[in-house]
């Protein structure tokens, strides 16, 4: 164990996530997925991701992942994967009104509230989840994609 908590698996994931992220900062991309083996024991997003903002898609599917707080500024992002992480919380997230997809399919997402203000949202998944209440959706008019199988969903009237 590293003095930060971290085992060595998870410290390799980091370090290699943090080398993707100044990577692509050097390029000027828009773009990072870690969505790889590299990157399965990834349990914290590195903070470098904040200094992003020209950053659109992001894929954090299949890792070990539980706050999205450093990408809570990131407000060029377009497209957010964070399936089969263990975020349970989507309030960093709020402010990413410029989002046209989003999925977090098998998390422990269990309220929509959060998203409930992004009006760009065109696509959302939330298969799989503790979902079970779409209010929150009734606000998103540009919405034109809605997976929900297997949720505790039964009350389709805010679509």
């Amino acid at each position: 164990m590293a003095d930060d908590g971290m085992s060595d698996e998870e410290r390799a994931a980091y370090d290699a996530a943090r080398d993707l992220i100044a990577e692509v900062m050097r390029a000027g991309g828009t773009e990072i997925s870690v969505n790889a083996d590299r990157f399965r024991a990834l349990t914290r997003i590195p903070d470098a991701i904040a200094g992003l903002g020209t950053l659109t898609f992001l894929d954090l599917d299949n890792t070990r992942i539980t706050d999205l707080s450093p990408i809570r500024g990131l407000t060029g992002l377009r497209e957010l994967h964070i399936g089969r992480t263990g975020v349970t919380d989507l309030t960093p997230i709020r402010g990413l009104t410029g989002l046209e997809r989003l999925s977090f399919d098998e998390t422990g997402v269990t309220d929509l509230a959060p998203i409930g203000g992004l009006r760009a949202l065109q696509t959302l998944a939330l298969d799989q989840t503790g979902i079970t209440d779409l209010s929150p959706v009734r606000s998103l008019t540009a919405l034109r994609q809605l997976s929900l199988n297997q949720t505790g969903i039964t009350d389709l009237t805010p679509i």
